[in-house]
């Protein structure tokens, strides 16, 4: 019987022409959020949670900035990280102060290297989708902390956004 397509009559197969499909550029999905005057993202692979603010009990004999105590997250001790401070950003409100202005400070809960992580940010934006081959790389004679833990710069709603890099992150926490 040979190869004939069942939509198509025998005299019509040489016909075919190959169809020029156009590609469908790959976005990143991130989650958008604001500490102090810098706006951050990260991939919302790692995110497992956005919550509200819950009280940060202090580790007794811990001296380390970054580390800042641990959140009763859902009935789990969570460790929670002082982005803020690793970053050497100067929160604007956070969840261990008062909410100034309209804002809303949240807790995040991310998910990396086998363990489950919170910290708290100013304010969220959402989730959002970016180019990767358009993001902006940052200049490696920038001299702000932040720059170092950063994989490039995206535009998204007229606000530059810094995309954390969650590797370079864990490794400033010690994790």
């Amino acid at each position: 019987m040979g190869s004939r397509h069942p939509l198509m009559p025998e005299s019509d197969l040489s016909t075919v022409h190959s169809i020029d499909v156009p590609m469908v550029r790959e976005t990143l999905s991130v989650i958008v959020f604001l500490i102090g005057n810098e706006w951050l993202a990260l991939p919302t692979t790692v995110v497992k949670e956005v919550a509200t603010c819950r009280p940060i009990h202090r580790i007794p004999h811990r001296r380390g900035k970054e580390i800042g105590g641990i959140v009763n997250l859902n009935g789990e001790l969570t460790p929670y990280l002082a982005l803020d401070r690793l970053l050497e950003i100067a929160p604007e409100s956070s969840c261990e102060g008062v909410v100034w202005r309209h804002r809303q400070a949240r807790m995040v809960a991310i998910v990396v290297t086998g363990g489950c992580w919170v910290f708290s940010v100013d304010e969220m934006e959402g989730i959002h989708h970016c180019d990767p081959a358009s993001m902006k790389i940052i200049p490696v004679s920038s001299s702000h902390l932040l720059t170092g833990y950063l994989e490039g710069v995206f535009s998204i709603e007229g606000k530059q956004v810094g995309l954390l890099n969650v590797e370079r992150l864990m490794m400033g926490f010690q994790i």
